[in-house]
Formats: C-alpha cells, structure tokens, sequence
C-alpha cells in the first residue's frame, strides 16, 4: 500500500516497525525512542506545541497497551487477555493523496484527509489553518499554516509547495510520542513520527506516513488509527 503517485515517496529503513498483533499490543521492534509530550496552550487556551514531559528507556522491542485496560500505560502488561479484548482494523484507509481533499490557496496547498481527524485542534488558531492557507501569499500566514499543519499528529492535515506539491512536514526522525492533552483526564494517542512502517494483522503493511496516531483506548471507530473517541472514554 507504499504511494507511488506522489512526490512525498519515501525509503524506511526494514529494522523497526510497529505490528499490530491480533486481539493484542502493538510491538514496537527496532530501538524506537519513544517519550511522553504534553500539549501546549497560548494565551487564548488554544493547542500551540508540545513538550516532553518523561522519556522511556529504550528497548530492541517493546509492547504498547492497544486495549486501554493496562495499568502500566502506555505499555502493554497483558490485561487484554484477561478482559478477552477482541480488535479488528476497521478502517479501509486509501492512499493519503487518493483520499484526502485537496485546498489550492494562494502560495500554498493543503491536504486534508479528514477520517484522520483525532481532534486535539492545533488546526483552530488564528481562525483556522485553512484560512492561513487560503491567505497563503502573506507570508506570516503561510508559515503560520505550514506550522499548524506540520502539527497535526495524525496527519490529516500536510502543507505543500504550491509549485512543486512537494510535501512541508516537520523534520521529525523515527520515534514515538505518546500525547497527554491536559484537558482532559484520558487515555493518551500514540503518535507515530518519521515514516515508521506499520504492519497490520494480516502481515501486510499500511501506506508508510511521515506522521499518523494509533488508538491506545480499544474505542476508536477507525482503527487501528486514533479518531479521538479516548477523549469520551
């Protein structure tokens, strides 16, 4: 499911991957560092960054909690087969740029896939990235959109080149966030950062992705991606 109609192609290197392991965790193989980030508010209370508040030791393979149930988070600690958690893959995700609607503004393009949605709301300040976008020839508001949309941890939203439609996405490398949103007391998203492959039940692989968050709750209606549902858990 690799894209091979848009610019944004990419290498991965093989060694680390998540796997999704039927009715449990995911395992996370290959050293991936992975830490905690809590989100960030302006002075309006509106989401402005994150901050990585623990760091977790790195390990060659390491299980995170897909059931929601343990209580070592976000590591797995095998309470999904004591509660007999069953989880398919619900979601029949099209390649990025087949499924996403694309925004032509003025010096910019913006991509959004909107079933990727996990609502943490980066996208709602300064009147929303899609207006940046739209008033992309001012500069300050171009960045401004490239920044919001850089982001957004599911990647529903990507910036591009309005020239070139090359991608605009953050230099992020392999690694792993699991994202705590102070405003509510909740199960945390586990965002995938840097092109991490993801390998479904069924052996085969996702469409690798420079950023995109799994569900951590057992509830989100497009799994194995988060869609915000642990906000109502």
């Amino acid at each position: 499911m690799i894209n091979d109609e848009h610019p944004d192609d990419v290498e991965t290197i093989k060694e680390y991957k998540v796997v999704i392991l039927k009715d449990g965790p995911y395992l996370v193989k290959g050293s991936l560092p992975i830490n905690k980030v809590k989100v960030t508010f302006d002075a309006e209370n509106m989401p402005l960054d994150y901050e990585i508040v623990e760091t977790y030791p790195v390990k060659p393979v390491q299980s995170l909690c897909r059931c929601g149930h343990s209580s070592t988070m976000p590591f797995c600690d095998g309470t999904h087969a004591l509660i007999n958690f069953k989880s398919g893959e619900d979601f029949k995700l099209e390649q990025f740029y087949k499924g996403a609607r694309k925004m032509v503004g003025r010096n910019l393009i913006l991509y959004d896939y909107r079933e990727l949605c996990m609502g943490v709301g980066f996208c709602h300040r300064a009147g929303s990235t899609w207006i940046l976008a739209h008033l992309s020839d001012i500069p300050s508001k171009r960045q401004l959109a490239i920044e919001q949309a850089g982001l957004c941890p599911s990647g529903r939203l990507v910036a591009a080149d309005k020239e070139t439609d090359m991608p605009i996405d953050p230099d992020f490398e392999p690694s792993i966030s699991i994202i705590d949103d102070p405003r509510f007391k909740t199960l945390f998203p586990i965002w995938l950062k840097g092109n991490v492959p993801i390998e479904a039940q069924d052996g085969t692989l996702y469409e690798i992705r420079h950023r995109v968050t799994l569900c951590s709750c057992g509830k989100s209606r497009i799994k194995p991606f988060c869609d915000g549902r642990h906000y109502f858990a």
